[in-house]
């Protein structure tokens, strides 16, 4: 996306944006992205649960008779979608400066 974008970025340049300025817009693209990119895999892996909890016929929170908890507790699932703006953020960031060097 951001080479795509190069012709953009130099126009931006040309004007006089600031770094920040110029990196801001994909930063938070990277980070929407990351967060939907983990969401998506959350949500896949609830409905996973769930189908193989129903294909094994048990209740959740009990596989064989033993108590296993719920699926995932809410601050592991606070830290993957996290993780997946962090991720995101992170690439956006690197992609960035390779282009705003070159």
């Amino acid at each position: 996306a951001v080479y795509a974008r190069t012709e953009e970025i130099e126009v931006m340049r040309l004007v006089g944006a600031t770094r920040l300025h110029i990196r801001a817009p994909f930063l938070l693209e990277g980070m929407i992205q990351g967060t939907l990119g983990a969401g998506l895999a959350l949500a896949l892996l609830f409905g996973a649960y769930y189908v193989t909890l129903w294909q094994l016929q048990v209740t959740p929170g009990r596989i064989f008779g033993v108590g296993v908890g719920s699926f995932l507790e809410p601050h592991w699932a606070v830290s993957m979608l996290a993780a997946g703006a962090g991720v995101g953020a992170f690439g956006s960031l690197i992609s960035v400066g390779r282009v705003l060097r070159a």
